[in-house]
């Protein structure tokens, strides 16, 4: 009985210093992780705050091409208003010709008739 006890005890000794062991190789890893970022922390916020900067001047250039484009948009729908106003008074100044043509016509032919009844 007592070597149960005995053999129960070493047991437990040997996972609880395999933990300890394993808990010990953790922190020391830990450790040379934080003593590496904090040598680098200053280089660390340097490309941060340079991140930040680029952001920034990204964000500056995209409004910029949004007001271009914005710009462009206004021009081109005027552009587009002008050339539709200029079609639709070519067509009808076209119409006005035609009618125009063919009253000319009536007149000429209404002379060609008062010539023939004067005749």
């Amino acid at each position: 009985m007592y070597l149960l006890i005995t053999i129960v005890f070493i047991a437990e000794l040997i996972i609880a210093i395999t933990i300890v062991r394993f808990l010990w190789e953790t922190d020391k890893k830990v450790r040379k992780i934080n003593k590496r970022v904090t040598e680098i922390r200053p280089k660390i916020l340097e490309g941060l705050k340079k991140f930040r900067q680029n952001i920034h001047i990204l964000e500056k250039w995209v409004n910029c091409v949004i007001k271009f484009v914005e710009g462009k948009k206004e021009e081109y729908t005027i552009r587009i208003i002008k050339t539709i106003l200029i079609y639709a008074l070519i067509f009808l100044l076209e119409i006005q010709f035609r009618k125009r043509k063919n009253l000319s016509k009536i007149v000429s032919g209404g002379k060609a008739l008062l010539k023939g009844f004067l005749a």
